[in-house]
């Protein structure tokens, strides 16, 4: 049988490594080179087929991704808006998305995440048919900034939340398919230190008490976090570079949609 799956974009948070100029804008609006930023994680969803989307922000401003996207017809989905009114984790956006959700599995992309390369629709086909919870693994050269994976065996043996030694090169990137069962391990989530639901304790209790599978993101596949200045440039000049020699565009949801 054919899962049933809805997207989840997470575009709330302060942004205070982009301060001051996300003190007046949300950083999930601001232009990575020729588009906004919000357009990047739109388009992975819209190449994966999935019609129903929750955009989560802060209340103020969910009229600014109004403006931008609308109800989602022009992009042939349908585009709801969720207010989070406090910065308390990407697991607590799920939690207050349990009633959009409904019963259908989760596609959960982080807004200030950038994933695109060729044949990207078939690398996540697999979320119409799996029965397990997913996480998509990448290589980099900084993993202490990240929560990290640790493989035992081909397996997940642990996810560690920014750890201070290397344990592993392979992080979490913020792309997440979560079955709608594995949802009720959200209840079992303390704050954390910075009284945040961390994902990567959410992750770690499907992996113990679930089936957590993962999917690594390998060579052929740009993933960004542009959560800083530098990311910011890095990428955008990355897009401009690739558009301006092939005269394509990169994750456009109008062309996806089209």
């Amino acid at each position: 049988m054919k899962n049933n799956v809805c997207g989840i974009i997470m575009a709330g948070g302060k942004g205070t490594r982009l301060s001051p100029i996300t003190n007046s804008a949300n950083k999930h609006i601001l232009p990575v080179y020729n588009k906004p930023m919000i357009y990047y994680p739109l388009s992975v969803l819209l190449l994966n087929k999935i019609k129903k989307i929750l955009v989560i922000t802060n209340k103020n401003e969910i009229n600014s991704f109004k403006k931008i996207l609308g109800n989602g017809s022009r992009f042939g989905v349908k585009i709801s808006y969720k207010a989070q009114t406090h910065a308390n984790g990407i697991t607590d956006g799920l939690i207050i998305s349990k009633k959009f959700i409904n019963n259908d599995d989760v596609f959960l992309i982080l807004g200030d995440n950038i994933m695109f390369g060729s044949g990207m629709s078939e690398f996540f086909n697999h979320i119409w048919e799996t029965d397990n919870s997913t996480i998509y693994p990448y290589i980099v050269s900084d993993p202490e900034r990240s929560g990290v994976v640790v493989f035992k065996k081909n397996k997940i043996d642990k996810i560690v939340e920014k750890p201070k030694k290397f344990i592993s090169e392979w992080i979490v990137t913020g792309l997440y398919f979560i079955k709608n069962f594995d949802l009720q391990l959200t209840d079992l989530i303390q704050p954390s230190k910075r009284n945040e639901l961390e994902i990567t304790d959410f992750l770690s209790n499907i992996n113990k008490y679930s089936n957590l599978s993962f999917k690594k993101i390998g060579r052929g596949y740009s993933w960004n976090d542009v959560g800083t200045f530098e990311s910011l440039i890095e990428c955008a000049n990355l897009i401009y570079n690739i558009e301006k020699k092939q005269g394509l565009e990169i994750s456009s949801p109008d062309e996806v949609a089209y």
